[in-house]
């Protein structure tokens, strides 16, 4: 049975992604424009700016996913139980040193 796709996206936090990477992008052209005029370079910078956040964002798509797939830190697969699944206390222990600790 297909999933949509628009469903497959959103289980998978695409959509997540695209608004983080939007709104860092935001944030980078708002800080860059006046530094830009203060300092009196050419606008042509603007344009070195926006190439490369419009180039990341199909990158963000691709890669968002991929992300996800990658294996957990050792000290989280063991884990106790906990709010956290106890991955700070297993944490805690591997940066002690020691069980006992933590």
């Amino acid at each position: 049975m297909p999933v949509p796709v628009f469903a497959e996206l959103r289980r998978r936090r695409v959509f997540r992604a695209l608004l983080g990477y939007g709104i860092a992008s935001f944030a980078v052209l708002q800080i860059i424009e006046p530094i830009m005029h203060g300092l009196h370079w050419p606008d042509a910078v603007l344009s070195y700016v926006v190439v490369p956040l419009a180039v990341g964002f199909p990158v963000v798509v691709s890669l968002e996913d991929d992300v996800r797939d990658l294996p957990l830190p050792l000290a989280a697969e063991h884990a106790g139980s906990g709010a956290d699944g106890g991955a700070a206390r297993a944490l805690g222990r591997h940066r002690l040193g020691g069980e006992g600790a933590g």
